[in-house]
């Protein structure tokens, strides 16, 4: 069973073509054992966007075979059945920085539906 923190490999559909799928590596940031229902964030090797991606700083450690981040932006609902494997565990640094920063983007992002509400 997956839990929060951990990293799984699964199968996530491509904006452009959903009908074709990538095997990536994936961070659940929550887990429902009663549903069986996770969220999940993708976890790439590519460039982080400075405002949307956390650096993974303990990769080697999480399992992963090569620098990468975690994309805050797509969270992804998956049942447990459809995640292929696990890959191992962020440590627990990089998993206080990945919530600190979902929340200070989160929070950005209410504040300027408000600001668009005085209007």
């Amino acid at each position: 069973m997956p839990s929060v923190g951990e990293i799984w490999a699964a199968n996530f559909a491509y904006e452009d073509d959903p009908l074709q799928t990538k095997l990536r590596p994936a961070l659940v940031i929550s887990a429902d054992q009663s549903t069986c229902v996770c969220i999940l964030l993708a976890v790439s090797s590519r460039t982080p966007k400075p405002n949307y991606d956390y650096p993974i700083k303990y990769w080697q450690a999480a399992g992963l075979s090569k620098p990468s981040c975690v994309r805050l932006e797509n969270a992804v609902e998956f049942v447990f059945t459809d995640l292929e494997f696990k890959i191992g565990k962020l440590h627990q640094k990089d998993q206080n920085g990945v919530f600190w920063r979902l929340a200070e983007l989160y929070e950005n992002e209410n504040e300027n539906e408000n600001e668009l509400d005085l209007y």
